[in-house]
């Protein structure tokens, strides 16, 4: 077995983390004049985030070492359930981000400016992606040649070989990856307007719908939650 001593001087620099993240932007607006007083307006603009992190725990590192020795076996010290080498966490995350935003804008004086006129109505489209990876942890991994000896983690995790390990609760902590994937998309409409009078006297108004997958395609669950939601904050 490996050295069982923990000389934190000697052991510093021997687990490394390495993160490459990029984050790409991109955005648009245009304006179109179509008569008097009238414009269309049309922007948006696109986000996307990428993530690669690995967690590296050396071979000669103490964690690496005692997680060696705890995995040997007591039938056969030959044996050990966690291979010689390095263990290697690595996370890969994914972010995506697009909006498109369409307006008309309508701007009008009558009469010497005795009345003015204001409307607007608008739409805009919003999706947000999320494609979040950890992968299956890799012991025995060689950094040099990127190779490292299968583990069946199941049967690890699920204490399997616990009565032929030495140290079975050892502080060792091996996963099977994980995936999380989350596409969240949003509609509104809205309208606005307004009218003055001799500089006096205004009126004006505005509506907005929002719509959103969150809650399905049954238009009544969402009705029924958000009015739920209106009665707590009551």
């Amino acid at each position: 077995m490996k050295s069982w001593d923990y000389v934190p001087l000697e052991d510093m620099g021997k687990m490394p983390s390495y993160s490459n993240v990029y984050n790409f932007r991109m955005s648009g607006f245009l304006r179109a004049y179509i008569v008097e007083g009238l414009t269309a307006e049309l922007g948006g603009n696109w986000v996307k985030g990428t993530a690669n992190v690995k967690n590296i725990q050396r071979a000669d590192s103490y964690n690496a070492r005692i997680a060696y020795n705890d995995g040997t076996s007591k039938s056969n010290p030959a044996n050990h359930y966690i291979p010689d080498g390095s263990i290697l966490d690595e996370f890969k995350n994914i972010n995506e981000t697009w909006t498109l935003r369409t307006q008309l804008n309508y701007s009008k004086n009558f009469s010497d400016n005795k009345h003015l006129l204001h409307a607007l109505v608008g739409n805009e489209i919003r999706k947000i992606t999320s494609d979040n990876n950890r992968l299956a942890t890799r012991a025995g991994y060689n950094e040099n040649a990127g190779s490292f000896i299968p583990v069946n983690i199941n049967d690890f995790t699920a204490g399997i070989y616990n009565a032929d390990m030495l140290f079975p609760n050892g502080s060792v902590s091996l996963t099977d990856g994980s995936l999380t994937y989350g596409d969240n998309r949003f509609v509104s409409w809205y309208a606005n307007g307004s009218y003055e009078y001799d500089n006096r006297f205004i009126l004006s108004g505005s509506i907005r719908l929002d719509l959103t997958n969150f809650f399905g395609t049954d238009k009544s669950i969402a009705t029924n939650r958000c009015g739920h939601l209106e009665e707590l904050i009551n």
